[in-house]
């Protein structure tokens, strides 16, 4: 309920009241506001941290933890990196990506078209990772699907996904 609540939101022309700009601007504000209550004040996820502190945090946290996963992939340790991605900084990371679309829409400085657009970043890479902790359980029971080649690809690609 909570993802179509935001592709509703995303896909939504805010209409304009007025053909007049000023109007028009009034009419978007109100519909803006009026849309970011109905998502927001419905649902007990509240962030205890701005959105620039979410991104900070993750900036923070980031190097440091995919360093020690590209580490565990060249040493082979799949075992290791597997339990990684729940436990630590990762879990910190996606905690935060978790809690930055709605960071988005408390502070009122973004649209609800952007919070929205956040949302569909964090189910990205969210996908990424479970596709981490897939290729990463193949490659630790020796599958032929998976190797050392296509865990690092799927590091690649989870890092890549926290890009803003």
């Amino acid at each position: 309920p909570r993802r179509s609540a935001w592709l509703l939101a995303a896909s939504l022309p805010l209409v304009a009241a007025a053909d007049e700009p000023e109007a028009r601007a009034a009419a978007t504000a109100a519909e803006e506001e009026e849309l970011r209550e109905a998502i927001f004040g419905s649902t007990f996820v509240k962030p205890s941290l701005s959105l620039q502190e979410y991104v900070d945090k993750i900036e923070e946290l980031r190097g440091e933890c995919f360093a020690a996963l590209y580490e565990m992939v060249e040493d082979a340790d799949y075992g290791e990196l597997a339990m990684s991605l729940f436990v630590g900084p990762l879990a910190d990371i996606r905690q935060a990506t978790f809690y930055i679309p709605w960071a988005a829409l408390a502070s009122r400085e973004n649209s609800v078209a952007q919070g929205a657009a956040l949302q569909l970043r964090y189910e990205s890479f969210l996908e990424r990772i479970k596709q981490l902790d897939q290729v990463t359980m193949e490659a630790n029971r020796y599958a032929p699907t998976a190797d050392e080649e296509d865990v690092a690809a799927a590091v690649r690609q989870g890092e890549a996904a926290l890009e803003l």
